[in-house]
């Protein structure tokens, strides 16, 4: 998910790392940096109840996780469910007045927004959503949601196409369904963003995340043919720590996107013929097809909420069918 946790997805490189280890806090500029909101909730389009996706990446998932010889970095809790794909338009802090009414605790909460007021604004799209799609097609008016290019995030001190922490597959956004679905999430974006809602500023990035290392439940053991990073942080955690999220940029470990693109796992996504190992990963986006999805639901999740196949709770959505 594009969100602020994107701004959490930047490996820190070994070199970095040893540099910071022995820096002195300065006191006075801790007191003087702005506290950021917390994140509650997402705007949220579901893909990964399509049951021809769920198919296609839980094969792919497999690969990956079987993969011979093994891609350094990837393990099962990077790996997004299935049932948890989604692209996300935007990420609020909002409250909850009628979970506050519930407990009895009344609004005493300095969150500008409700979950009520998100719904509503979402709520007011519908129709001109339907109209944007009924005037870019002449059959019947549906979006979709094309998985025909994939590649790693590259923001921030992320530049280093070896190391990759998310990758993401999206749509060609010079096709006829990408324009489509471009217009219809820059219209809810824009909107959200203009009301005051949205907690990040960056233009939007239409994509589906496929591996995200923020979600790494252990530290893979070192070894020397990978990174330094695994060296410098390859230990064995303690039980407590490898049960939490690991939003520690310290200690974020990448996975090898070199070797994730000699994989089999990725000749599953259909990469063009003529396409061989091995591929230079600085060139992409890459194209794939790992398919085009039908869109029938904008929702407004809870962040944080997945269930044990990865579903994130829905408060509310407006349908697009």
């Amino acid at each position: 998910m594009w969100s602020s946790t994107s701004a959490r997805n930047v490996g820190r490189g070994a070199s970095n790392f040893q540099s910071d280890r022995g820096k002195q806090r300065n006191p006075n500029s801790e007191q003087k940096r702005v506290q950021k909101p917390p994140l509650t909730h997402f705007i949220s389009i579901p893909i990964g109840h399509d049951s021809g996706l769920h198919r296609r990446w839980t094969q792919i998932s497999q690969a990956l996780i079987n993969a011979s010889p093994a891609i350094p970095g990837i393990d099962r809790s990077v790996i997004i469910k299935p049932e948890g794909l989604h692209v996300t338009l935007g990420i609020m802090n909002l409250r909850d007045d009628r979970e506050n009414h519930r407990r009895g605790s009344g609004n005493t909460s300095s969150q500008l927004h409700s979950v009520q007021d998100a719904l509503a604004l979402l709520k007011t799209l519908q129709a001109p959503i339907q109209e944007l799609m009924k005037r870019d097609t002449n059959a019947n008016p549906v979006l979709y949601f094309p998985m025909d290019q994939l590649d790693i995030m590259r923001n921030g001190r992320n530049r280093n196409s070896e190391h990759g922490h998310v990758l993401w597959a999206g749509p060609n956004l010079n096709g006829e369904l990408g324009k489509r679905l471009k217009r219809v999430c820059d219209l809810v974006h824009s909107t959200f963003k203009d009301a005051g809602y949205l907690q990040d500023d960056r233009p939007l990035k239409l994509h589906c995340t496929l591996i995200n290392t923020i979600y790494r439940k252990f530290t893979p053991a070192p070894t020397t043919s990978f990174s330094l990073e695994n060296t410098i942080i390859g230990k064995t955690p303690s039980d407590n720590s490898s049960r939490r999220r690991n939003h520690n940029q310290r200690e974020r470990i990448p996975f090898s996107f070199s070797s994730f693109l000699s994989s089999d796992a990725y000749r599953l996504m259909n990469a063009p013929d003529g396409v061989t190992a091995p591929i230079n990963p600085d060139y992409g986006p890459f194209k794939i097809d790992l398919g085009t999805w039908l869109i029938d639901e904008i929702q407004i999740c809870r962040m944080g909420s997945q269930d044990a196949q990865g579903v994130y709770q829905k408060v509310g959505g407006i349908s697009l069918l």
